[in-house]
């Protein structure tokens, strides 16, 4: 049976729709179809389809409710959202001093200190898009002023900016 097909044979499709719990996006996926076909195959062979709310539960069920993305910032998963949805701990942490949902587009988490791992509220602040790019390049500037005038330096050994005082 070609790739192609697999979705046609009813015995295939409820093994890997009920018992293997795949979505229809990932049998779709693999065999190079549009799940919209797999949809209309379960249909036509009378298999019960999910709803999203258990599909996402299946597949988050063995996720952590914290995880460090990309070694800066903690995830969390978003107790508001009936899915296991991660948000940035950061800014759960700002929703919640606000009591509100942050716009995403228009407010932005900034670390004081530049560590994103540190979300306690003094060391968090709410910046717009063009403040915090802002914020960024101030310090940017600030750094080079003082490598500038011998107050920072590059240490060729440890491969690290240093203080010299």
């Amino acid at each position: 049976m070609s790739n192609a097909k697999k979705y046609q044979n009813e015995v295939w499709l409820n093994h890997q729709y009920i018992e293997l719990k795949k979505s229809k996006y990932r049998i779709a996926k693999e065999i190079g179809c549009s799940p919209s076909t797999i949809a209309i195959w379960l249909g036509k062979f009378g298999i019960p389809t999910r709803n999203h709310k258990l599909s996402c539960e299946n597949r988050f069920r063995n996720h952590p409710d914290k995880y460090l993305y990309k070694g800066k910032y903690y995830r969390i998963r978003n107790p508001n959202y009936d899915s296991p949805v991660y948000i940035f701990e950061h800014d759960a942490i700002i929703e919640k001093k606000l009591g509100r949902k942050l716009n995403i587009r228009k407010e932005w988490v900034h670390h004081i200190n530049f560590n994103g791992l540190d979300n306690s509220e003094e060391n968090l602040i709410l910046l717009t898009p063009s403040h915090h790019v802002k914020a960024h390049k101030s310090f940017g500037k600030l750094a080079l002023r003082l490598f500038e005038k011998g107050i920072i330096y590059f240490d060729k050994e440890k491969n690290e900016y240093k203080i010299t005082i």
